[in-house]
């Protein structure tokens, strides 16, 4: 009975120290671009004066076959992570960093194309969907 109790209080103690070593994180980068945020955009007739009025400074300008393109670029997505070394902490002066983790930022990016005068000619989203491999680790 002793030796059952024994090695449950060491599986606690183990799994809290372990706990203790989780992390999670939100990542932000710049504000995000919704579609709703983006209706007064009206090919043929929207400039590009009154598209960074409304979305602010493109993160990239480029020039394309047609003329120029802008580029938003934003992300919110989480990190977690879990740091082995942790437990060592308990029992040495230096704790090795043994640290599992999966960051996971993917970058959204909302596209603006004009003609040679500055008027959209097309714009649109992409979407980056993360593969998920079949036996996926992390919660987030």
């Amino acid at each position: 009975m002793i030796v059952q109790w024994l090695s449950r209080g060491v599986l606690v103690v183990t799994c809290a120290a372990i706990m203790a070593g989780c992390s999670v994180r939100r990542i932000v980068v710049n504000d995000v671009i919704a579609p709703s945020t983006v209706t007064f955009i009206q090919s043929g007739m929207t400039t590009m004066p009154q598209v960074v009025a409304q979305l602010g400074a493109p993160d990239e300008i480029i020039e394309s076959e047609f003329g120029l393109a802008t580029i938003y670029q934003w992300s919110d997505t989480r990190a977690s992570g879990v740091d082995f070394g942790f437990i060592f902490r308990f029992f040495s002066p230096y704790s090795p960093s043994m640290t599992l983790a999966k960051t996971g930022i993917d970058m959204e990016q909302f596209h603006v194309h004009y003609d040679a005068q500055g008027v959209v000619r097309i714009f649109g989203f992409t979407r980056h969907e993360p593969v998920r491999p079949l036996l996926w680790f992390w919660p987030f």
